[in-house]
């Protein structure tokens, strides 16, 4: 998943503010302000004949009222979060603005909330339900007495807690603490939390028999482990005989038709710090101390299961 946060200044933005900055992008200069405007009237405003998808998303930026003045004042908004910039002249002793174009930050913008969008777009839990199926038949176990979840997000699919409840006894997970607290206040009251303390798991060795990194990523922003790290320590606590497994995502394939492959260039780019080869996955384990491993690629997840 996207690390992209929305701030303060974005999630302030209306629907056609994010637009507005889209065109802006697509123009790549200095546009006049009431020609962006009028592009933006015959976006929100368009000819429709069917009742479709598209349609819905027009009638929900509809504004009959966008007048000139308050448009100007959404770009002044904008300009005041650094997310355009004003070209101006001066013109009879006045300055005057003559044109307006994106800045860096407005582009970073976009492409972090296009990326994070882009990454959530497929649902794809029954998938994954799959790819448990089969990670337990190569196991050979189909439930746990304890199971380690670690959490390198900022968020989690609460329908997988609910698979590791129907995999475990004691379903432990080990995430930032407002994850943890926010899923309590959602019902999971039996979920167990462990936490780091000075790089090290709070619970002594040799306690889980199996531990699961769903989101294993190139460079985890984790109480500042590297990812190797955080094996050497999933090693100390997990039992003799026990599993580590980690989710990883393959490189996408490529095509030759140039929408599909812009398409597919822009949800690579979403999901980049999660790409992996299965040398990857198998050097990392080798290299974290598993003697016994196991990697397959399941239709585009590679997983890595390694024997402690």
């Amino acid at each position: 998943m996207s690390k992209f946060k929305i701030t303060k200044d974005l999630s302030s933005l209306s629907l056609i503010e994010l637009i507005t900055l889209q065109k802006l992008l697509n123009h790549r200069g200095p546009v006049v302000r009431f020609i962006l405007y009028q592009e933006i009237n015959q976006f929100i405003n368009p000819q429709r004949n069917n009742n479709n998808s598209e349609e819905i998303f027009h009638d929900s930026l509809q504004q009959p009222n966008l007048s000139t003045s308050s448009f100007y004042n959404s770009l002044k908004s904008l300009e005041a979060n650094g997310l355009v910039s004003f070209i101006k002249r001066k013109q009879k002793g006045k300055e005057k603005i003559i044109a307006v174009e994106a800045t860096e930050k407005a582009k970073l913008s976009i492409k972090g909330i296009t990326d994070h969008f882009l990454s959530m777009a497929i649902d794809d839990f029954d998938y994954m339900v799959k790819i448990f199926g089969e990670l337990m038949k190569i196991i050979g176990i189909s439930h746990y007495s304890t199971f380690l979840v670690v959490n390198l997000t900022e968020a989690i699919d609460i329908r997988l807690v609910g698979l590791g409840f129907n995999l475990s006894d004691e379903f432990f997970l080990l995430s930032n603490k407002d994850i943890y607290e926010s899923m309590v206040k959602m019902g999971f009251d039996k979920l167990k939390s462990t936490v780091m303390f000075n790089n090290v798991i709070r619970e002594p060795k040799d306690i889980f028999e199996l531990a699961i990194i769903p989101e294993y990523e190139k460079e985890p922003i984790f109480f500042g482990l590297s990812r190797i790290d955080m094996l050497k320590e999933l090693i100390r606590v997990v039992k003799q005989g026990g599993i580590v497994v980690l989710m990883v995502r393959s490189s996408l394939p490529q095509v030759e038709n140039f929408y599909v492959k812009e398409l597919l260039n822009r949800f690579e780019e979403s999901i980049s710090g999660r790409i992996f080869t299965k040398e990857e996955i198998e050097e990392d384990l080798k290299v974290a101390g598993f003697t016994r491993y196991e990697v397959f690629d399941f239709q585009g997840v590679i997983v890595g299961i390694g024997w402690v």
